[in-house]
């Protein structure tokens, strides 16, 4: 199955959610910007056919890093597009 990440980057937290590819909420939650708890966070998803959107803000490329190492695909997404 298919699966997508959404992150909202923010400076001490991001919030994510995990969506089928039916659009079916798999997961969803605040979590505080360390590689280990984002681990934790994607947990069975991590590698298994998951990709992960994140929008392109001042310092996301630290979150963008600590995805690309857990998925699949990771997209950088313009904010005013």
């Amino acid at each position: 199955m298919k699966t997508f990440v959404g992150i909202d980057y923010h400076k001490k937290l991001s919030y994510a959610t995990i969506m089928a590819e039916s659009g079916e909420n798999l997961k969803r939650g605040r979590i505080c910007n360390d590689p280990q708890l984002l681990r934790q966070f994607l947990g069975k998803y991590a590698h298994n056919d998951c990709a992960a959107v994140l929008e392109a803000e001042y310092n996301s490329h630290v979150m963008y890093d600590w995805l690309d190492e857990l998925l699949d695909s990771v997209t950088l997404a313009h904010p005013r597009r």
